[in-house]
């Protein structure tokens, strides 16, 4: 429902409260037609008829319904993924390495609901698509020795349990929304450009590996007391310009 259909509808609704019954009748018909459209249009984007398969690894995974579809390999000048991958509804564990030649994921890849485990690390992704927050049964995200440099469509993917973004451009956690990620057990982002440690990570009460070394972090922010000693398992915040001896001591143990 468009703002302006949700205006007129409004509309509607308050000249049929005046008039009576009849036209409340009259209004809620219309809403109720608005909404099946609406449906109507999900169900139809949803149903997109699926290309023909051009890698022959992608035609198997489709023709046999497979739950795990790797592929792994260098894309010519101009060469795009074969976007029939992403029409495979079965598969739960996709694994991309196409290396320098990829630089971006398409849209489409929304369209994996099924979805739990994506790797992509080794590539060159430079930004991450906001179709990606359509994935909510993804559980394992490695995105890895990449060039990513934000994590903002990551924001509503709270049924993370572990992120690997190694080796990225990244320069802050805060985008990426830490304090609503309640499931998640591991966060691994060493060797980006972090300057400030997340203050929001006392939410994620499930953490027990937390691994930042080889950023740009001095400080520590007070809510990292709130992390349960019993469950985190290791913390490491090597080779950062830490400037507390007392914090370098605790991170220590």
């Amino acid at each position: 429902e468009t703002a302006t259909q949700r205006s007129k509808r409004k509309k509607k609704e308050m000249e049929a409260k005046e008039r009576g019954g009849g036209g409340a009748a009259v209004a809620a018909k219309e809403s109720k037609k608005g909404e099946s459209k609406k449906d109507k249009d999900e169900e139809e984007d949803d149903g997109k008829e699926a290309p023909e398969p051009k890698w022959p690894e992608v035609k198997k995974a489709m023709k046999e319904k497979a739950k795990e579809l790797t592929i792994s390999r260098k894309l010519e000048d101009g060469e795009e993924l074969d976007l029939a991958m992403f029409y495979c509804s079965s598969v739960n564990t996709l694994k991309i390495e196409c290396g320098k030649s990829l630089t971006s994921l398409p849209k489409e890849i929304g369209k994996l609901k099924n979805l739990r485990v994506l790797e992509c690390e080794g590539n060159k992704l430079e930004a991450l698509p906001e179709e990606l927050s359509k994935l909510q049964n993804l559980e394992i995200l490695r995105l890895g020795r990449n060039q990513i440099k934000d994590l903002s469509a990551l924001k509503k993917m709270n049924n993370l349990v572990t992120l690997v973004v190694d080796n990225n451009r990244l320069r802050t956690l805060d985008d990426f929304d830490l304090g609503s990620k309640s499931r998640l057990i591991t966060l691994s982002a060493n060797n980006n450009e972090i300057v400030d440690a997340p203050s929001d990570i006392g939410k994620c009460t499930l953490l027990t590996e937390i691994l930042l070394n080889k950023n740009n972090i001095e400080e520590l922010p007070g809510e990292w007391g709130e992390l349960k000693e019993k469950k985190v398992r290791e913390i490491d915040l090597d080779d950062n310009p830490i400037k507390d001896s007392k914090i370098k001591k605790m991170m220590g143990k």
